[in-house]
C-alpha cells in the first residue's frame, strides 16, 4: 500500500518539479489521492498474537525492532515509549534479541532493518549489541535504518554506531528556540543552534542523516518555517523529512488544544515546504525529501511490501495481516522467557 501512495504522490508532484509556487488544486488533490488509497488499500485483518506466522518463500521482508524508552516524554508523541529505567531497558534489550532469534528459528531473513521508538538510542552499547546481533543472524542486511533525538549525538558513546547504522534519522522538529520551549523540548534537548552543531558533528559517522522536521504548531510563522528549512539546508544531509503535527485519540486533550495549528496553516506551510525545497532535493514521498531519488527513507514509507515487527508495541504486516505486539512491557518479557523457540 505503501508503495501506491507514493508513487500516487510522486505523480501528482512531478509536472511542478520547475515551478516556483505550488498550485492550491495539487495539494488538495494530493490530500484526497492519498486518502482515496488509504480507504481503499487499508481494510487489515488486525490480530493480536503469541506467535508469527513462518514466511512465505520468495518474499522479502523487513525487520522492524522498537525499543520503547525515553528519558523524557513529549507531550505531542503518540508512539509508544515509557520513561526510561536501565534495568528494565537492559531486561528488554535482552528479550528483543531473543525475539530475533525465534524469527530466525521461523526462517525469517531480512535485507533491512529499522530501529524505531521511543529513542533507540537510549543504550548505546546495547543497541550495538542488538545491531550486531540482527547482523550475524540475518547476513543478508544490506542497511540499517535508526532514529535519535539530538541531546544523544552528543554522548562520547553514540561513535559506537559507525559502522553499524547506514542511516540515522533525527527527530530535531524545529530549530526554533521558541517551539523548542513550547514544546517542552528546549531543556530537554538544548537549543536549535546546540542542535544544528551536534547534527553537523555526527554527519562524519553515518552515510546518510535525515533531518526530521515538523510542521503544524500553533504559532509557528511562515518565517520560523523558512528558517527552520533554510537551517535545515546548511546542514546539507542526504535527506530532510517534514512531518505536520499529528493529533490523535492518545494525543492529550491539553495539547491540541496548545500546539495544534489550524488546518489551513497546516496547508500553507507545507507549500512553502515544497517551494523551498524543490531544486534542492527530490520528493521521495508526500513528507520525505532526498539527494537522490534511489534511497530508502522515512519509517511511513518502506521499500519493502511486508515486514516483522520485533518488540512491545511493534507492527508486522505479514499476508494482509497486521500483528501486533503487546504494549504491556511486562506481557513482552513474559512471553519472551517462556517462547520454547531460540535461546
Amino acid at each position: 500500500m505503501s508503495s501506491i501512495i507514493q508513487s500516487a504522490s510522486q505523480e501528482l508532484i512531478k509536472p511542478y518539479q520547475a515551478n516556483i509556487t505550488v498550485p492550491n488544486w495539487m495539494i488538495s488533490s494530493m490530500e484526497r489521492v492519498m486518502q482515496y488509497y488509504v480507504d481503499k488499500n487499508l481494510r487489515l485483518d488486525t490480530i493480536s498474537t503469541d506467535r508469527m506466522p513462518k514466511p512465505v518463500e520468495g518474499k522479502k521482508y523487513m525487520l522492524y525492532a522498537h525499543i520503547p524508552f525515553c528519558h523524557t516524554l513529549c507531550s505531542f508523541c503518540t508512539f509508544h515509549r515509557f520513561l526510561f529505567r536501565e534495568d528494565k531497558a537492559r531486561e528488554y534489550f535482552i528479550a528483543l534479541r531473543k525475539e530475533m532469534q525465534m524469527a530466525k528459528d521461523l526462517g525469517y531473513e531480512f535485507e533491512s532493518m529499522y530501529i524505531g521508538g521511543g529513542t533507540t538510542t537510549v543504550l548505546e552499547d546495547e543497541l550495538a549489541r542488538t545491531i550486531e546481533h540482527a547482523k550475524t543472524l540475518f547476513p543478508g542486511i544490506k542497511e540499517v535504518s535508526c532514529e535519535s533525538d539530538p541531546q544523544h549525538l552528543a554522548s562520547p558513546e553514540f561513535k559506537q554506531l559507525k559502522g553499524l547504522v547506514d542511516r540515522m534519522s533525527i527527530g530535531v522538529q524545529s530549530f526554533d528556540d521558541g517551539i523548542l520551549k513550547m514544546t517542552d523540548r528546549l531543556d530537554k534537548f538544548g537549543s536549535g543552534q546546540e542542535t544544528f552543531d551536534r547534527i553537523m558533528a555526527a554527519k562524519e559517522l553515518f552515510p546518510i542523516i535525515n533531518v526530521d522536521l515538523i510542521f503544524g504548531f500553533k504559532g509557528q510563522t511562515d518565517e520560523i518555517i523558512q528558517s527552520d528549512l533554510d537551517m535545515a539546508s546548511k546542514l546539507d544531509p542526504r535527506q530532510i523529512t517534514t512531518y505536520p503535527l499529528m493529533i490523535t485519540h492518545q494525543t492529550r486533550k491539553s495539547v491540541k488544544g496548545q500546539l495544534a495549528a489550524p488546518h489551513g496553516e497546516m496547508v500553507s506551510q507545507y507549500r512553502q515546504i515544497l517551494n523551498s525545497l524543490t531544486g534542492q532535493y527530490n520528493q521521495l514521498s508526500a513528507w520525505a525529501f532526498g539527494k537522490t531519488d534511489n534511497e530508502g527513507f522515512d519509517e511511513y514509507v518502506i521499500d519493502y511490501d511486508e515486514y516483522l515487527g520485533v518488540g512491545s508495541g511493534s507492527f508486522s504486516f505479514l499476508n494482509d495481516t497486521l500483528y501486533v505486539n503487546t504494549f504491556s512491557l511486562k506481557k513482552y518479557q513474559q512471553r519472551i522467557a517462556h517462547e520454547p523457540h531460540g535461546g
